[in-house]
């Protein structure tokens, strides 16, 4: 690839990534970095990506957004949101199921159960690491 056709999306992934580090500042976003296949073939390990702090704030998850979910263990993972609101066992309590695209290699709630919504902590909105595949999650 000449230097010419390499500077653009070296450009407009540099423009993201320092657009994504000033959100971040700001509370609005946050960076997360993919650990293991359970995306794929959304998102590949190491993928970077942009996760939307404020979203979920003024509306529900929905079926089918990428969430970042912060389990009770303290681990954090991406998934899919895979079914609408499910009222838990106490009053008021919102659970969702979360899953991943790869079956097969995923831990989601076929494992561990529904997850409360103030596990969510955000959508999934924009990759910014591969240079060659950023962009917008959709």
């Amino acid at each position: 690839m000449t230097a010419r056709r390499l500077a653009a999306p070296l450009a407009a992934a540099l423009v993201v990534a320092v657009g994504g580090v000033a959100a971040c500042v700001h509370g609005v976003a946050r960076p997360f970095a993919i650990a293991g296949p359970s995306m794929q073939p959304t998102l590949f390990e190491g993928d970077r990506v942009v996760v939307d702090l404020w979203t979920y704030g003024g509306r529900a998850p929905r079926r089918g957004e990428l969430v970042l979910v912060e389990l009770a263990d303290g681990r954090s993972l991406v998934k899919r949101i895979a079914s609408d609101e499910i009222p838990g066992e106490h009053f008021g309590e919102s659970l969702f199921e979360v899953l991943g695209d790869n079956a097969a290699a995923s831990d989601d709630s076929r494992r561990f159960g529904p997850v409360p919504r103030e596990r969510i902590r955000g959508r999934v909105v924009l990759r910014y690491w591969p240079p060659s595949r950023a962009g917008a999650i959709r």
